[in-house]
């Protein structure tokens, strides 16, 4: 692993698959958020799927699933997680992408509004599921004052009234090359990728 002169952290792993995996993971999550801000972590994760100034529309994000990609991305307590698997020689699609939505991800309300039907479904989803509403309650038991104390979800009353202006604070504040690591692997040119990492 090396880490970059803006503290960014990379791990390339060679292998002889012709599929590679681009895998970048924040050292992020909802212990980062404040008061009336739970799920602010969670909702983010799913607008920078919107993609970048440079990405979006047809030739954003999923785009990459029309070149064979698999992508997806998760959020917990401690970090945010977006990857892609991908043929190896389209890797400088992903990190092209990855970049764009690190350095100028596109994030307005119209794009919030589209993304809270899906929020919520997640919301009612634990909520109708006896295993995450323990976890919800032994973590409240657990934790009285630490930001573990709520789930990785929110409150419903937060979710609701999150604002567009509080998404691009946290983004600004967290979404920093230093809280990042980046691993890739699959067969590929080490400087080739290494370089386009740089750039």
């Amino acid at each position: 692993m090396q880490t970059l002169s803006n503290g960014l952290q990379v791990l390339l792993v060679p292998t002889p698959s012709q599929v590679a995996t681009f895998n970048i993971t924040y050292r992020i999550g909802s212990r980062n958020e404040g008061l009336c801000q739970t799920g602010d972590a969670h909702i983010l994760e799913h607008m920078l799927f919107a993609g970048s100034k440079r990405y979006n529309g047809a030739n954003g994000m999923w785009r990459l699933e029309e070149m064979g990609a698999i992508l997806n991305a998760t959020t917990y307590m401690d970090r945010t997680n977006f990857f892609e698997v991908i043929a190896s020689h389209l890797l400088p699609e992903c990190i092209a992408r990855e970049a764009g939505r690190l350095s100028a991800p596109i994030l307005q309300a119209a794009r919030l509004a589209k993304e809270m039907t899906v929020v919520r479904n997640e919301y009612e989803r634990g909520r109708n599921n006896p295993y995450g509403r323990m976890h919800s309650r032994m973590m409240n038991v657990a934790f009285l004052e630490h930001p573990y104390r709520h789930s990785t979800i929110g409150y419903l009353s937060d979710i609701e009234n999150v604002t567009i202006e509080s998404l691009q604070a946290f983004h600004s504040k967290y979404y920093t090359a230093d809280k990042a690591t980046v691993v890739v692997t699959g067969k590929f040119d080490h400087n080739k990728v290494l370089h386009s990492i740089r750039s």
